[in-house]
């Protein structure tokens, strides 16, 4: 399966810019050189909601789940990137009957150069702060308790991530999540760089795209299936 596995690796698709983009810098990122413990959440599974529907990401506050991940990628056009940002933004600050309290709020945003990453962070990390404001927040926060990247490949992907999110939630004194999608041959066999890419306890969990693996690789993927587990133990 390896042998397979290694031969079907591409090219590199996605470079990552890593020299282009701001930063965060400023109080926020500098808020805490500690945090408390994050409360203990066991992430059975992730509800995807489409940043560009408001009606679905309102709906997401009324359901007592896991997690919630406002998505920016696959579920939104290109054309409607900006006002989804902007629908998340709004869902995070200024739902009337605020977010469920056991509930983890993650962002998925666009994979390293797609063109669309940096403002992604842009606007649900460096922009979005109290001092930017121009209501106080309902909810009393502002960002998520977490991004998610997709279509990681390199620890390049996990740096640039790991620059621009900050270590400490301002708004709620608990770790930043970083959670990383594994979707390609190319990702499986940069496993342990990805990993090594950031100090431990930097990138909180890794989920596996069974469905991309098996599309970037040329394979048929049938549910259920034992076909994938060679991918699965590294991970």
């Amino acid at each position: 399966m390896f042998t397979r596995l290694i031969r079907s690796v591409q090219q590199s698709r996605r470079v990552c810019s890593i020299s282009g983009g701001r930063r965060f810098s400023g109080s926020a990122a500098a808020a805490a050189t500690s945090a408390s413990p994050a409360p203990y959440r066991p992430r059975r599974a992730l509800l995807y909601m489409p940043g560009s529907n408001p009606k679905m990401l309102a709906k997401s506050a009324t359901l007592p789940v896991d997690s919630v991940c406002m998505d920016l990628e696959d579920a939104v056009a290109a054309n409607a990137k900006a006002a989804a940002r902007q629908n998340i933004v709004t869902a995070l600050t200024t739902f009337p009957n605020g977010l469920q309290p056991n509930t983890e709020w993650l962002v998925r945003i666009n994979p390293c150069g797609s063109g669309f990453e940096q403002a992604d962070i842009d606007a649900i990390i460096t922009a979005n702060t109290a001092a930017n404001a121009k209501t106080p927040s309902v909810t009393g926060r502002y960002w998520p308790d977490g991004i998610v990247l997709p279509k990681v490949e390199s620890r390049d992907h996990v740096r640039w991530l790991a620059d621009r999110v900050p270590l400490i939630n301002p708004y709620t004194g608990h770790p930043m999540s970083l959670i990383l999608l594994i979707e390609s041959a190319r990702a499986v066999l940069n496993l342990r760089s990805i990993c090594e890419a950031t100090p431990p306890g930097r990138v909180n969990a890794l989920i596996f795209g069974a469905d991309d693996f098996a599309a970037d690789i040329g394979a048929v993927y049938v549910r259920p299936s034992s076909s994938l587990s060679a991918p699965h133990i590294p991970l």
